[in-house]
This record gives structure tokens, C-alpha cells and sequence, in this order.
């Protein structure tokens, strides 16, 4: 439950709880994800329970009617999405200096996508299988 719960008034409480009781839905069901609508404003206050839930926002977009907006969650574990995070960020850094580089072989997209990727991966793995316990130089 958020922090904030204490600041709605019992008209935006109602609405607050109706999101709430879906979030506690999907999270009972063990969805690995799922699709809710919610009302613009309380985005920030379901972003916060969502993740305290275990899930993350992948998507928002405006939905087709004023004043809401269509949130997709993804189901993560702690540890998995800390590296996801990682290969996220490695594949956006792994990207951008090939795009940089003056040699640049790679010409399309998709394959520029895909290389990225994998140089991430391999990051990835290479700082997984550091060993931790060595002393630091």
C-alpha cells in the first residue's frame, strides 16, 4: 500500500482501492503479467505498489478515452531484473559506440539490434562470472 494513502480524498480513495484490488489480483494469480487500465492520476501511486509487488511497468500508453491509461506490468525477480537492467543498459552503450565508430560495418538495423544484444549478453555473462571475493588491486 502507498505511503500516500492517507492524502485522498474518499472519492479518489474508492478509485485508489478499485486499482489496488486489481494489482492485489494479479499478484495473487501469479500472472508473469498483465494489462490494467488506470485513471491519470494515480499513475505515480500505482507505479509504487506495482513494483513493491513484484512487477514492473513495461508499457503506458494514453488510452482511448480521457483521463486513462493503459499500463502493462512484466513479473520480475529481484536478482533477474537487476541484470536485465544491466543488459539493457550494456546493449544501449554497445549500440551507440558502434553507431559512433567511423568504421561502422554494420549497416542495418536489425542486425545492429541483434550485435548490440549480444555484446551485451556476453557482458553480462563475463560479470556474472567475476569472482567477487578476490581483493581489489
Amino acid at each position: 500500500m502507498s505511503d500516500y494513502k492517507e492524502c485522498l480524498s474518499d472519492k479518489d480513495l474508492v478509485k485508489y482501492e478499485y486499482h489496488l484490488s486489481v494489482l492485489k489480483d494479479i499478484v495473487l494469480r501469479n500472472l508473469e503479467d498483465a494489462n490494467i487500465c488506470i485513471v491519470d492520476g494515480f499513475y505515480t501511486l500505482f507505479a509504487q505498489d506495482a513494483k513493491k509487488a513484484g512487477y514492473d511497468i513495461i508499457s503506458v500508453s494514453k488510452a482511448y478515452f480521457d483521463g486513462y491509461y493503459d499500463v502493462f506490468l512484466k513479473k520480475h525477480s529481484k536478482e533477474a531484473s537487476n541484470w536485465e537492467q544491466v543488459r539493457i543498459q550494456a546493449a544501449i552503450a554497445a549500440m551507440q559506440g558502434i553507431c559512433a565508430s567511423p568504421v561502422n560495418a554494420v549497416r542495418n538495423e536489425t542486425t545492429l539490434a541483434e550485435v548490440s544484444v549480444k555484446i551485451a549478453e556476453k557482458l553480462v555473462e563475463a560479470l556474472k562470472n567475476i569472482n567477487c571475493k578476490e581483493e581489489p588491486l
